[in-house]
């Protein structure tokens, strides 16, 4: 596998405290949670960024619904990631 991220699949070494065991390991994490996302709301939610930093996990993209957004939240949630997260989905 290529050492480039995919526009989905971002490692972002911001100098906190957390991030997985390797980069490697990261990307996974970020491609896992992107496939949950996208299959829980029905790719409902458009330009979807997964970002595994140290301080957790960070959604980024556009839907139409709160209840969509919400939906892509809970996905992540039902990982066994257990790392904080900020949802930064916008609605329009």
């Amino acid at each position: 596998m290529s050492d480039l991220l995919t526009t989905w699949d971002q490692v972002v070494d911001d100098g906190q405290e957390w991030l997985p065991d390797t980069s490697e390991a990261a990307r996974r994490l970020a491609a896992q949670i992107r496939t949950a996302v996208q299959q829980e709301t029905g790719h409902a939610i458009r330009g979807l960024t997964v970002e595994v930093t140290r301080k957790g996990v960070r959604l980024c993209g556009h839907c139409d619904s709160y209840y969509s957004k919400q939906l892509a939240q809970h996905a992540v949630m039902s990982l066994p990631c257990n790392r904080p997260l900020s949802n930064c989905i916008e609605v329009s």
